[in-house]
């Protein structure tokens, strides 16, 4: 019985999520994906919407498999949403700031994707589902980074060296 209302809820939080991010392309007209900011009163680089856009095309790519319980569109988006990520430009295109959290995201991001692949392989409905909602948390998560945190941050200098 837990296991029916653990489906449920987490069919139900991955409805709201992907219902909320439609209302947000259809609220923002021919911009259907707003890149972050990643420094203070400047534009965002443009080169990261096509990233994003991709990614959550993706990510309704798994959605939909996950809701019809078609294993190969969730092992289809799932390594989609890796090579994607991988393909992605540094964070502020000229490769200067070295921010270990947001590589912290990023590589969350792949072992969540390789995870939903292996489960999706696995015909493992209940734990796709988990992981697509872990991988849409980190999402949201990295995208208030990136918003909110990450413009206040001193970037590092080209020179500088790790420290432990």
């Amino acid at each position: 019985m837990k296991t029916k209302r653990l489906r449920v809820a987490v069919c139900v939080g991955v409805v709201v999520l992907s219902i909320a991010g439609l209302a947000q392309l259809q609220t923002n007209g021919d911009e259907r994906v707003k890149a972050i900011p990643v420094e203070p009163n400047r534009e965002p680089k443009k080169d990261l919407r096509p990233y994003m856009y991709t990614k959550l095309t993706h990510s309704q790519k798994v959605f939909e498999g996950l809701v019809t319980r078609d294993f190969v569109k969730i092992k289809q988006g799932a390594e989609a949403l890796k090579l994607t990520s991988l393909g992605e430009p540094k964070i502020d295109g000229n490769g200067n700031r070295d921010d270990e959290v947001f590589e912290h995201f990023k590589t969350e991001f792949l072992r969540l994707a390789f995870k939903l692949e292996q489960h999706a392989e696995a015909k493992n409905l209940d734990g796709a589902a988990y992981i697509a909602q872990s991988l849409n948390s980190t999402c949201i998560a990295c995208h208030n980074y990136l918003r909110d945190e990450l413009p206040n941050k001193a970037p590092r200098s080209p020179g500088s060296e790790k420290t432990k």
